[in-house]
């Protein structure tokens, strides 16, 4: 997994030239921290107690993330995969990364 650069949308705004940082959890799944001008924008994976598929991620796709998922999806980091899981009161989907 190859850090990049895309546009995304959170919330309504477009934010360009965001750097996709590709990382891991404490136990060492992957996660996906979003980089702006101004710093670190967003979170994109979740970790829940549910695994992803292999080769998959949970996505956060509400709050301040909402708008993350299909972002991901036009740039072409991930592919939805149509499985999504509890995540609280919200629902993360779970993408395939390419």
């Amino acid at each position: 997994m190859a850090d990049k650069i895309i546009a995304v949308d959170l919330m309504g705004t477009r934010f360009e030239n965001v750097m996709l940082e590709w990382t891991s959890y404490q136990d060492g799944s992957p996660a996906l921290i979003l980089w702006g001008d101004m710093g670190q924008l967003a979170v994109a994976t979740v970790r829940l107690h549910e695994q992803p598929a292999e080769g998959c991620v949970w996505i956060k796709d509400w709050s301040e993330n909402s708008g993350i998922f299909s972002s991901l999806i036009a740039a072409g980091v991930i592919w939805p995969t149509g499985r999504t899981a509890e995540a609280g009161y919200a629902v993360a989907h779970e993408g395939r990364v390419l």
